[in-house]
């Protein structure tokens, strides 16, 4: 297989929003993952757990991949991506619509 195929196959697993078998095909069993300002995650079957228990909260997900860079000579690919998630409530909530005028609240 050549290495552009792989990242073909990366990309379509990404773009349909796959993570778990993204991680699970491209993912080195010592990989460190750092998001934004939170520790980093050491491991894949810890990246796994946290990555499942995400799923379980979200109602709708898009992921776009921002910048992508290949080595070909080294077949080493880092990216950027961009999520952006609606999460699921953990219980209904009623909301009473408030005009907000001046910073008080106008019932």
């Amino acid at each position: 297989m050549k290495f552009s195929d792989l990242i073909n196959e990366y990309r379509k697993m990404v773009n349909d929003g796959d993570s778990i078998s993204v991680i699970n095909r491209f993912y080195d069993n010592d990989i460190v993952q750092i998001e934004n300002n939170e520790p980093p995650v050491t491991g894949k079957n810890k990246l796994l757990e946290l990555e499942k228990a995400s799923i379980e909260k979200v109602y709708s997900f898009d992921l776009t991949i921002t910048s992508m860079v290949i080595d070909e000579p080294q077949q080493k690919v880092m990216g950027e991506m961009f999520e952006g998630l609606t999460v699921k409530l953990a219980a209904k909530r009623n909301f009473t619509k408030h005009l907000c005028s001046t910073g008080k609240r106008i019932k």
